[in-house]
């Protein structure tokens, strides 16, 4: 699927130890250089669909619904081409987003929210109950930028 993949964790007296799958480069590299990745045959309209699904998977296709938090170029990332040279777009990088619960919602926004940038305004409100809209804003913002080739809305 389009999220990167998850093979386990570990940890000892001073650190935590997250394995996941690697991946070759995110869409700012992406975008800022093209020439550099000229083999991995992806139109526009077909990293947008990576990306749209990666984002629906979390929100609608989980037995808990995922508020990533943090949509930004950098947490999308390209895979290593596979066997049939196909290279999937993923999303990551986990560290902020919010796990909803039995069934919820929205939930009261607690600590940090995003990257400066690429947040929804809504997240900016005092005592604002927040949901995936928030990601969907985002969204847009990539959108935005994969479009432009780099613009920023």
């Amino acid at each position: 699927n389009n999220v990167v993949q998850y093979f386990f964790d570990s940890e000892d007296d001073e650190f935590s130890y997250i394995a996941l799958e690697l991946c070759q480069t995110n869409l700012k590299n992406y975008i800022e250089n093209k020439d550099r990745y000229m083999d991995f045959n992806l139109e526009k309209i077909d990293i947008l669909k990576q990306i749209t699904l990666g984002l629906d998977y979390l929100h609608n296709n989980t037995i808990k619904t995922i508020i990533h938090r943090d949509l930004k170029p950098e947490n999308v990332l390209f895979s290593f081409p596979d066997k049939n040279n196909k290279v999937n777009v993923k999303l990551s990088d986990f560290g902020i987003s919010k796990l909803i619960h039995d069934k919820k919602t929205s939930y009261t926004k607690t600590g940090k929210s995003g990257s400066y940038g690429w947040i929804a305004p809504e997240v900016w409100e005092k005592d604002k109950k927040l949901n995936r809209k928030i990601d969907i804003f985002s969204l847009g913002c990539l959108f935005y930028y994969v479009l432009t080739d780099s613009s920023h809305p």
